[in-house]
């Protein structure tokens, strides 16, 4: 007890700070404090990640909030501290305050771009390895960061997309189901027979191995030309097939309309000349 009484009667000057004088006793007690302060920043930061885990959060938000977290912990930790000093601490609040001011306005485009970033992450419109097209890019996603979007396309480029231009724009993920449908269109003669072209499209899309029997694969009359009529072939097939099939069918549905004595048409003009020779 005379230990204490004799460190509490030292005194510290703090005025050079902004503080007033204080015991020597006051200034282990908040050494104390901080060390009981570390200790319990550790134990909620350790709860907190159990309970973000086990929520299932994406690994890129846990380590976001998991950062807000510590960074507000540590600053109510300092506020405490010197509280406990006797320092006064609203000069120091009013100086954060414009400070964070003054940094939310400067970051303010990185921060909106945090924000997209977090809001894809939740949403999830596309993971990494799906293909998407979001404005003029297309490619395949490789890394999905909060401030931007990296996509390979395919002559291979690295294409970073910051992620407020993702979420701000129209996303086709062409890779997010497991099937995925070729529209192809063939313009035909009108002087082939109709139901004889429709079989041989049909003939050409049971050939390929990629495309499915389930759907089955639809042929039919989508308009009628100047100079031809034109025909669509639609046939389901896995995603992952989607390529290899497209270009397989447009070889195959020209083999079959040879084989049927069928042919492509083109854009022509007739021209009659009538002789006006009396």
């Amino acid at each position: 007890m005379e230990v204490i009484e004799t460190l509490a009667g030292l005194q510290i000057d703090l005025s050079a700070i902004g503080g007033s004088k204080i015991s020597l006793w006051t200034l282990i007690s908040a050494v104390l404090l901080l060390g009981v302060a570390l200790i319990s920043i550790r134990i909620i930061l350790n709860v907190a990640g159990k309970t973000l885990k086990k929520v299932g959060l994406d690994e890129r938000l846990q380590s976001f909030i998991m950062g807000g977290i510590k960074v507000l912990l540590y600053f109510i930790a300092v506020i405490i501290l010197l509280d406990q000093m006797n320092i006064p601490i609203s000069s120091l609040l009013a100086a954060f305050t414009a400070a964070s001011a003054a940094i939310a306005l400067a970051l303010k485009d990185s921060l909106a771009q945090v924000a997209s970033g977090i809001l894809l992450i939740i949403n999830r419109p596309y993971e990494i390895g799906d293909y998407i097209v979001t404005g003029s890019i297309e490619g395949r996603v490789v890394a999905m960061k909060l401030m931007h979007t990296t996509i390979l396309t395919n002559d291979n480029r690295l294409i970073h997309c910051p992620n407020s231009q993702v979420f701000g724009g129209e996303i086709a993920n062409n890779t997010g189901m497991a099937t995925r449908r070729v529209d192809l269109t063939f313009t035909i003669s009108y002087d082939d027979p109709i139901d004889k072209v429709k079989e041989a499209l049909l003939e050409a899309a049971r050939g390929v191995p990629e495309v499915l029997a389930d759907p089955a694969p639809f042929a039919n009359v989508i308009n009628y030309g100047e100079s031809n009529i034109v025909y669509t072939l639609r046939a389901w097939v896995l995603t992952e097939d989607y390529w290899p099939a497209y270009f397989r069918l447009q070889e195959d549905v020209m083999h079959s309309l040879t084989r049927n004595g069928l042919s492509m048409s083109y854009n022509h003009l007739n021209v009659h000349i009538i002789n006006d020779e009396q």
